[in-house]
């Protein structure tokens, strides 16, 4: 839709646009200076009702501030007086027992609680009697801290008994001293005002001062404000219909609301929001006048203004109000007057200037005429120039363009026609309409008459140069095949040299794998006599150890001998004693004596024997240890011979494999001869093609009418062939 829009006002004419993008700006800039204007008048307005507004607070704030300083002077004095006399006994009189009578309990009193209470009577009578705002004055005492007469002491003048000149008592102690207007004087030791309430159908406020002797309180002086009197601060104002005014306390318990006494006795924190609740309590901290916007009960946004009073030790504060709308109601009707003078400018505006501009840009339709004809080729246009304004000199400069453009189209024609013909050797006829960008079509024309001049020259040059190359080429492509001729016949005999080489080695790997076997067969076989030696040895080992054992034996049993043999001695000793009766015994000594001799004798033999079996097993173990050692070393040159065969084995293995790949390479060299060979007859074909194509090319080029070699030199003068020709062409250098 946007695009439909845009091409749309694109296909209006220049007025219609003019126009339109003239009211668009005057709109948009009216809504600017409308804006402007009325955020200004607002800010002038609103500071102006501001302070009006701030002027009305303080105002009602002093009026009631006079109202409080009037009950707190009447009450501030009391204090004074009473405390000056409860502290200094010599300040009004005598504390002796008098025969005069307390006018409110008709008991005696002591002659300074008497005057007391007169003090007390006559000011509360002259305060309330002439003062509206004060509804009553009271005084109210500690049990028995008055006089000893009377133990709960409480004296009130209202309105009625202030014109009958009497006072009444408010009760006992019990029944006074748990209001707030009593307990917090005593407990703060601080002047106190309460907030609002109803007494006898009138609301009132109670502002205490505690009666101090010395350190302790032994009393209250009060004084009532009346409420009420508050109206007759200045609730309305006939330019602000919405304005009203309200009286808070430090707590923000509304005193007074000139809109509804039904607000009266309410926080104000129960009629807005409690973030603005909060925005104002944050504000009231300073204890200085200030301004606020807040959203109302009936949800529209008023203007608050804030002054404060002070109330004893406490700040109650006036606030006046207004409805947003009647603080700028003077600001809008501004803005519609200025919105409906705009409206009518804009109407007489967008009337005069389509007019106006119709009539000025009619010739640039004519001009528009020219244009779509020199876009459509059509360079013969006329129009009739009238004005010397801006319009008329286009028209003009669009004419003098059309004439030139035709002029150098014509030029330009008359150029490639005669290079299309072949003729090289001609002059632009129009220098002079080549100006300014223009001057880059003759640079270009120019350097491509330049350019095709040289290359037909050099093209001509060339053909001479390709076609004694191409005889060159011939002779050489004619050797080049005999010499391959003779390579591939060179080539197959080495191929054949090469692979009965390669059968020998092959043969020689061959062999050489048969010998690593049989020669690894030959290492294991002395590897296992190496073995069987190892085990013969370890059997001498064991024959020599058990030769030895049997040694031992041998020792034993010949000690056994001698011991026997000892023995027989003994017993044929014992024989011979016992005489006949050991003859017998004597005999078998004998004998035991001839065995051990014997086993002696053969002790000896068989050690004999056994020594030299042992010396023959020695001497077998040294030979076995030396065949052992001669077997050793077999096995290691034996591992050493198959190594070295594996050697030879591996590297007939790698050079019958480096032979294969040697005639696979040969076989390629043969093929590419063989290749070469052909090509070599092949180019000797083509160069005699090309000598016959270079002649051709030569008869072309002398179709052209060409510069000679002292023309281009002269053209392109001294210049390096590294300048670019358009350099000369661009000084003035002609065809």
């Amino acid at each position: 839709m946007k695009i439909m829009k845009k091409l749309k006002f694109g296909n209006l004419k220049l007025a219609a646009k003019t126009s339109i993008t003239t009211g668009i700006i005057l709109a948009a800039s009216m809504t600017l200076l409308i804006t402007v204007s009325a955020l200004q008048a607002s800010k002038a307005v609103s500071k102006a009702i501001n302070g009006e507004f701030s002027g009305i607070s303080a105002q009602n704030g002093l009026m009631v501030q006079a109202v409080i300083n009037d009950a707190t002077g009447t009450a501030k004095n009391l204090q004074d007086y009473l405390n000056r006399a409860y502290n200094d006994k010599d300040a009004i009189g005598d504390w002796k027992n008098t025969d005069r009578k307390s006018q409110l309990y008709n008991v005696q009193l002591k002659e300074v609680n008497y005057a007391i209470e007169n003090y007390i009577l006559n000011s509360a009578w002259s305060t309330v009697g002439n003062n509206p705002d004060i509804y009553g004055i009271g005084a109210f005492f500690e049990p028995d801290k008055f006089d000893p007469a009377v133990k709960d002491y409480s004296l009130y003048v209202d309105k009625n008994e202030a014109q009958n000149k009497t006072a009444q008592s408010l009760g006992a102690y019990s029944d006074y001293s748990t209001k707030d207007y009593y307990s917090v004087a005593k407990e703060t030791k601080a002047s106190y005002i309460t907030d609002p309430y109803v007494y006898e159908g009138i609301m009132m406020s109670t502002i205490a001062f505690p009666i101090m002797k010395g350190d302790d309180v032994i009393g209250v002086i009060l004084a009532d404000i009346n409420v009420s009197n508050f109206s007759k601060i200045k609730t309305s104002d006939s330019k602000y219909p919405t304005m009203y005014v309200n009286i808070y306390t430090e707590e923000n318990m509304t005193v007074f609301d000139s809109q509804s006494s039904d607000h009266i006795g309410k926080n104000l924190q129960e009629m807005i929001s409690s973030s603005e609740f909060a925005k104002i309590t944050a504000l009231q901290q300073a204890k200085t006048e200030f301004h606020i916007d807040t959203k109302g009960s009936n949800g529209t946004m008023e203007s608050r203004h804030y002054y404060p009073i002070t109330c004893g030790s406490q700040t109650w504060w006036a606030s006046s109000c207004l409805e947003k709308r009647d603080l700028t109601k003077d600001v809008t009707q501004i803005i519609e007057l200025m919105i409906l003078l705009a409206v009518l400018a804009l109407v007489f505006i967008n009337i005069v200037i389509p007019v106006f501009l119709t009539k000025t840009l009619r010739p640039i339709d004519g001009v528009v005429a020219a244009a779509a004809g020199i876009a459509s080729g059509d360079l013969d246009i006329q129009m009739e120039v009238k004005s010397k304004d801006e319009i008329g000199v286009l028209s003009k400069t669009f004419m003098e363009m059309a004439e030139n453009l035709r002029t150098i189209i014509q030029d330009i024609k008359y150029l490639l026609e005669e290079m299309s013909g072949g003729n090289f050797r001609i002059d632009t006829k129009y220098e002079e309409m080549y100006i300014g960008d223009y001057q880059e079509i003759l640079i270009a024309m120019r350097t491509i008459n330049r350019n095709l001049s040289d290359t037909l020259a050099e093209i001509n040059t060339a053909s001479d140069q390709v076609s004694a190359g191409a005889g060159q080429m011939s002779d050489s492509a004619q050797t080049l095949s005999q010499g391959a001729a003779e390579q591939a016949s060179s080539v197959e005999e080495l191929t054949s040299t090469i692979t009965e080489i390669s059968e020998r080695i092959k043969n020689n790997a061959d062999n050489a794998r048969q010998a690593s076997r049989e020669s690894e067969e030959s290492g294991e076989e002395v590897a296992q006599s190496n073995q069987q030696m190892q085990q013969l040895m370890k059997a001498m080992e064991e024959i020599t150890n058990t030769s030895q054992e049997i040694g031992k034996i041998i020792r034993t049993i010949d000690d056994i001998a001698f011991q026997t043999n000892i023995l027989a001695l003994n017993a044929a000793v014992e024989a011979a004693r016992a005489g006949e009766a050991g003859k017998g015994f004597s005999v078998v000594a004998d004998e035991v004596r001839n065995l051990a001799g014997k086993s002696a004798e053969a002790a000896k033999n068989t050690t004999a024997l056994i020594e030299s079996a042992v010396e023959a097993i020695e001497k077998g173990r040294l030979l076995a240890d030396q065949a052992a050692g001669s077997l050793l070393e077999v096995v290691d040159t034996s591992k050493s011979v198959d190594e070295r065969i594996r050697q030879i084995a591996k590297a007939s293995e790698e050079e019958s494999y480096a032979v294969t790949q040697i005639a696979a390479g040969l076989e390629q060299i043969s093929s590419v001869v063989q290749t070469n060979s052909a090509t070599s007859e092949e180019s000797a074909a083509a160069s005699e093609e090309l000598s016959g194509q270079a002649q051709m090319l030569k008869s072309l080029v002398n179709r052209f009418k060409l510069r000679d070699a002292g023309e281009r030199i002269a053209a392109h003068g001294a210049l390096s062939p590294a300048v670019e020709p358009a350099d000369d062409y661009a000084a003035g250098s002609k065809y």
